[in-house]
C-alpha cells in the first residue's frame, strides 16, 4: 500500500513540474464549412427553395396521376384462384425455376405466411373509400389516386400502389375488388363489389 502511495506522489510531482511545450509542426486552418451552417445557408437561397418546392410538387403529381384506370364494378362477382396457380404466376413473374423444391417453398411462403385481406380501389371515388371504411379493410391497394390520401388515415394501416402484374395474374376487371386468401382451403377469393348505387 505504501509503495503505491509513493508511486502516485512521485508521478503527480513530475506532472506538476512540466511546462506546456507549445505546438510543433505545421498547422492549418479548417477550410471545410460547418455542415449545419451549410444546410442553413442553402435553405436561405431562393434557387434552393425553388428546387425543393418543384421536387415536392413533382412527387405529388406522380402520386396523384392515374395509374391503372380500372372501371367501376357494376355488379357483384366472385372467383377463386388455386394456391398452385398463384405459385406458378409468382414464379413466372420472378423467373424462378420451380423444379427446385427450395425455390417452390420460398414462393409458397409468400402466400401462406401473410394473411391476405386487401381491397383494391380507386381512392378518388368516395363510394369506394366509404365501403373500405365500413367493411374494416385495413390494407388497401390503390389502383388510382393518392396512396397517402388524408381520408384513409384514421382506419388504414397499409396502402400501396397496384402493381401492373396483379391485373394480369388475378384477371382484375373492375374496382373495388377484394382479395382474401383462405389459408385453410389454399384459395384466393377475388370478390368484385358493386358500389355503383351508393351515394
Amino acid at each position: 500500500m505504501r509503495f503505491w502511495l509513493l508511486n502516485s506522489f512521485f508521478f503527480l510531482s513530475i506532472a506538476s513540474c512540466i511546462d506546456f511545450l507549445g505546438t510543433f509542426g505545421d498547422t492549418y486552418e479548417i477550410l471545410e464549412e460547418n455542415g449545419q451552417d451549410y444546410i442553413e445557408r442553402k435553405m436561405r437561397e431562393k434557387d434552393f427553395q425553388k428546387q425543393m418546392l418543384e421536387n415536392a410538387q413533382d412527387q405529388i403529381k406522380k402520386a396523384t396521376n392515374p395509374m391503372h384506370l380500372l372501371p367501376l364494378c357494376m355488379k357483384d362477382g366472385e372467383k377463386t384462384i388455386d394456391f398452385e396457380e398463384m405459385i406458378q404466376n409468382e414464379a413466372r413473374r420472378r423467373q424462378i425455376d420451380l423444379n427446385d423444391p427450395v425455390n417452390k417453398a420460398k414462393i409458397a411462403s409468400i402466400f401462406s405466411v401473410f394473411n391476405i385481406h386487401y381491397l383494391i380501389l380507386d381512392v378518388n371515388d368516395n363510394r369506394q373509400v366509404a365501403y373500405a371504411r365500413e367493411n374494416n379493410f385495413k390494407e388497401l391497394i390503390v389502383s388510382n389516386g393518392y396512396v397517402y390520401d388524408s381520408r384513409l388515415e384514421d382506419f388504414v394501416e397499409k396502402s400501396f400502389v397496384l402493381p401492373k402484374h396483379m391485373i394480369k395474374d388475378f384477371s382484375l376487371q373492375c374496382v373495388p375488388t377484394a382479395l382474401i386468401f383462405d389459408t385453410k382451403t389454399k384459395k384466393l377469393l377475388i370478390k368484385e363489389i358493386d358500389v355503383s348505387k351508393r351515394k
